[in-house]
């Protein structure tokens, strides 16, 4: 066991404990203890402890650790974020470096241009004070920086698109209570890592699909899209290999991208970014030369850190390659890197924020196993999405019986994450509010919860749901939805150029609509307002969706008692007048209890009063004419005794036959 960490007073102030030189409340001694850092990532500590440890129980999730490294980054300060159940008295304790402590420091929203002001805004626009510096020598001048919402400082630094990482790059260098954003991080020291001489293994993965020769500028400023009058051609390749790089976020509405400034753009970008090299990660395993008695006097050169540029030889295997040192592992104890990652560094502190061509996003379709067709557009969208979103980091759980649980969630600590997916022997579970609710999952017996499935084909021997919509959503559709929405009842509708809807009160109806939803035809079997069946054939005119004919049948209760019904047969045609809907001529044939009847009406267009009429009921026939104010000026009445009436302008007159001739008696 050695000496290597003072537990800290976590109830003094940052700025206290990151300036003490104390030994604290006490030394702990561990059993191991590693460092993993990587560029624009992870910076983390995991010991183990035995629980015996004199100073053991002093520690707790949210202490506070000064912990000695290597000679270049000194005491750091780390906080305790996880502690393990022991196992044979051996406990695991999980740290993540004092900068994660931005995390829970709240920027307020603004806007900024260039590197300098961005940094200053961010410091600035703090809620509450804190004791973090922030500086930066990227020199950026001109690149605009806008937080829309409330963030996180760390969040801000490097965990969203549109991040201070995102809009002016860099690499991170944190140092206790101190964040340097630089344009570049480490240096290259002519460092050779060669089989023979200090390479003992190593794992190299070279990867050219994402290497290109030349830069195509452009941007989309007001939904019009400005593109550079050429491409830049860094290579000089005579096919070159052309990358596509959207500049929209340099741009503010109003402003006109001209090719020149999108050329220029695309030239600093193809240089920053090294386009034309491939990306190479080498992890080796090799012997820290500038520990050793016979280097120690060239230590200087041969010493490698976070950042660095070494280049690494293997005749045997034909292995050669320049490349960057991206992650470390630190062995505290022994004072000696276990393992470095040689290879690309990320562009945000969550995830790498790709650049993904059109082509690159094919190929990811390509390798899914479907048929152009419905489901193309989902799954561009889902690779869209993934390809070009945010990354999860991952949180092992060991349980007390050895078995491991794993977290993935979108911030460095759990607690302060809002997508989890939890995965264990039973299945998977997702959240997206950190956990107070759960949107999806699948267990291990197959069982899947999804919010929104798309599929090309769904085979099931049964469905159960309470609203199912087949077709193109946005005109012509059929949905089943056996339950109310606004309050409407709803059934099985289809929507486009007509709509077929069986509601689940006992209705059919089927419409022929336009595409502004005003119904022209409509077949409706339903009960009516009073509860009665009813059968209404409708054509309707443009003017307001007035009815212009119909045809409706209906069967009205009349004694409930007596179960007596009577039966109505009503055609209606209707005329518009101002916006108003008046009966032009109705056939109506009805029935109830004491009367049976047909009646042909034809109405006045102002005041729906009948003009002409033909009535048969209860063995009587009557034909009338009426004018405007509803007076019969003209008519003819049989009546079911055999009597004849007839009216003349207005006088109504009895009709008898005598004797072969027609006498009439004016009544």
């Amino acid at each position: 066991m050695v000496e290597t960490m003072i537990i800290l007073d976590n109830t003094k102030s940052l700025s206290v404990l990151a300036n003490d030189r104390t030994n604290g409340l006490g030394q702990l001694n561990v059993l191991t203890a590693f460092c993993d850092e990587e560029l624009n990532g992870i910076y983390e500590v995991e010991l183990t402890v035995s629980t015996k440890e004199k100073y053991f129980n002093l520690l707790s999730v949210g202490s506070i650790l000064k912990i000695k490294l290597d000679a270049v980054r000194g005491e750091q300060l780390f906080r305790v974020y996880f502690i393990s159940k022991p196992i044979n008295e051996i406990a695991t304790i999980k740290l993540q470096h004092i900068s994660y402590d931005c995390s829970k420091i709240s920027i307020a929203p603004f806007e900024s241009t260039g590197a300098v002001a961005s940094v200053n805004g961010l410091l600035s626009h703090m809620i509450g004070s804190y004791p973090f510096t922030l500086t930066t020598n990227i020199e950026n001048t001109s690149s605009n920086f806008k937080l829309d919402i409330p963030r996180s400082f760390r969040e801000c630094l490097g965990g969203y698109e549109g991040s201070l990482l995102d809009t002016f790059r860099g690499e991170y260098e944190w140092d206790n209570l101190t964040i340097r954003m630089l344009a570049r991080r480490g240096s290259d020291n002519g460092v050779r890592i060669a089989y023979g001489k200090n390479l003992t293994d190593f794992n190299q993965e070279e990867n050219n699909e994402n290497t290109y020769d030349g830069v195509l500028g452009y941007a989309v400023v007001d939904e019009v899209t400005y593109t550079a009058s050429t491409y830049y051609n860094k290579t000089g390749a005579t096919n070159p290999r052309i990358l596509n790089v959207d500049f929209s976020s340099d741009y503010e509405s109003g402003e006109v991208p001209t090719p020149s400034d999108l050329l220029a753009k695309a030239t600093t970008y193809a240089t920053n970014n090294n386009i034309e090299v491939p990306n190479v990660n080498i992890t080796i395993s090799f012997v820290p030369l500038w520990q050793t008695e016979e280097y120690k006097n060239i230590a200087p050169l041969e010493r490698v850190n976070l950042g660095d540029t070494v280049h690494v030889f293997f005749d045997k295997l034909n292995v050669e390659a320049s490349s960057r040192v991206v992650k470390t592992r630190w062995n505290i104890v022994s004072e000696k890197y276990d393992e470095i990652e040689l290879g690309s560094t990320k562009a945000n502190l969550n995830t790498v924020l790709n650049e993904t061509s059109e082509e690159t996003k094919k190929d990811i379709l390509s390798n899914l196993d479907v048929d152009t067709g419905y489901i193309v557009e989902e799954l561009e969208g889902l690779a869209n999405l993934i390809t070009n979103g945010l990354g999860l980091f991952v949180t092992k759980d060991v349980l007390i019986d050895g078995s491991m649980r794993i977290v993935l969630h979108n911030k460095p600590n759990v607690a302060d994450s809002e997508v989890l997916y939890y995965i264990g022997a039973n299945g998977l579970v997702v959240s997206t509010d950190g956990g107070r609710s759960w949107n999806a999952g699948f267990d291990s017996q197959g069982n899947a919860y999804f919010n929104a499935l798309s599929a090309n084909i769904i085979r099931a021997l049964q469905i159960y749901g309470s609203f199912l919509r087949f077709g193109d959503e946005s005109s012509n559709y059929i949905d089943v939805a056996p339950y109310s929405i606004n309050n409407v009842p709803q059934g099985v509708s289809f929507d486009g150029t007509g709509a077929i809807r069986m509601r689940p009160q006992g209705e059919f109806n089927v419409s022929n609509i336009t595409n502004t939803d005003d119904v022209l035809n409509s077949l409706v079997m339903n009960l009516d307002t009073s509860s009665h069946p009813q059968i209404s054939i409708a054509n309707y005119d443009n003017n307001n969706n007035l009815q212009g004919n119909g045809l409706e049948m209906h069967t009205n209760l009349y004694n409930s008692a007596n179960n007596y019904y009577y039966n109505e047969i009503k055609i209606d045609n209707y005329t518009t007048r101002n916006g108003t809907k008046n009966i032009g001529n109705r056939i109506l044939m009805q029935q109830n209890s004491t009367n049976n009847q047909l009646q042909i009406n034809n109405y006045w267009d102002d005041n729906r009063t009948i003009q002409n009429q033909i009535l048969m009921t209860n063995g009587s026939l009557s034909i009338g004419n009426y004018n405007a104010s509803g007076t019969e000026v003209a008519g003819l009445f049989f009546g079911s005794t055999g009597n004849i009436i007839l009216i003349r302008n207005g006088t109504r007159y009895m009709l008898r036959f005598v004797d072969g001739q027609v006498l009439y008696q004016q009544l």
